[in-house]
């Protein structure tokens, strides 16, 4: 009996060392936790960034990414079929002032998930749209000792500014589906601009009707300005003979309840006034033939360089 309860003994004590070396070898959760954060610690965030091998035939084919996942692409099944077409998101995108001079990079079709929250802006999560990107050195119109210097402000880890200078418009893939515009983090002028969600919005060229002709050197209009939208600016280009003018209103992408069409009377100014003497002639004259700028979205981006 005596030699019984000594096997039993001895088997007892084998299992609980057999048990705590399971302890020390096997990883629990949280080691396994700690090991799946320290492999994604690893992945560098600027392979996700957007890139013209990432849309083929209009379509998103690999994840993209800005701010390191606040904002999500990944692509759609390949059943699924946008409502809105690509030319018509394309014009809306590119005619957005969030992009307005920056160069245009890849637009194609994803579901479109951002984390970030804004008060009034519409909740995106895997939303099937259409998404256009483009960036911009974030140098231009800078003092020459803010554009000439690339480093990031004290305290800032650089990984946090992968996505600078980056911007990307979102068209819902159905008609009234959500639009928003989002802008990464960004360095610009040597300060960081921090990271915008907004509705979004498009710039058109509207019809106008000229009130007077030219006097003194400039022209009284009056523009139509679609509903929900508001006056923008007036540019004007060309020479003695022939000036264009092209009068911008900013809509909603999403119309939601809005006041109607209306109408903005300017005065625009054609040229220098009350040239004195043997100063160079007035930009233009009674007989310069005036002209429209043409209707509709205005592309805002623009082109690489050598394109």
């Amino acid at each position: 009996m005596g030699k019984g309860i000594g096997r039993l003994m001895v088997a007892a004590l084998t299992m609980v060392a057999a048990f705590a070396a399971a302890l020390v070898t096997a990883p629990g959760p949280g080691m396994a936790a700690a090991a799946t954060r320290a492999s994604h610690g690893a992945v560098n965030l600027a392979d996700s960034l957007p890139r013209p091998a990432d849309v083929v035939r209009g379509r998103f084919v690999a994840p993209v990414s800005l701010d390191g996942g606040v904002l999500v692409v990944v692509p759609v099944p390949a059943a699924d079929r946008p409502l809105v077409s690509r030319q018509q998101a394309a014009r809306e995108i590119w005619a957005s002032p969030v992009l307005q001079s920056r160069t245009p990079g890849p637009l194609g079709y994803g579901l479109v998930t951002i984390s970030l929250r804004v008060l009034g802006v519409p909740h995106i999560t895997k939303l099937p749209a259409w998404v256009g990107f483009a960036k911009s050195s974030g140098f231009a119109g800078c003092p020459e000792e803010s554009a000439t210097s690339t480093s990031n402000p004290v305290g800032l880890p650089g990984e946090d500014l992968l996505s600078s200078g980056y911007a990307a418009v979102v068209i819902g893939a159905a008609h009234g589906s959500p639009a928003v515009t989002y802008t990464a983090p960004s360095l610009f002028c040597g300060s960081v601009q921090p990271a915008a969600l907004a509705a979004a919005t498009e710039v058109l060229s509207v019809p106008w009707q000229a009130l007077t002709g030219v006097e003194n050197d400039s022209i009284q209009l009056r523009a139509s300005l679609p509903a929900c939208g508001s006056f923008e600016s007036i540019t004007s280009s060309g020479g003695a003979k022939v000036t264009t003018i092209t009068v911008s209103a900013v809509v909603p992408d999403v119309h939601g309840r809005c006041d109607g069409a209306g109408t903005t009377t300017q005065s625009v100014a054609l040229g220098p006034i009350g040239n004195p003497p043997g100063a160079p002639p007035p930009l233009v004259t009674a007989s310069t033939v005036i002209r429209h700028g043409s209707l509709g979205p205005m592309r805002l981006t623009v082109a690489p360089p050598g394109a």
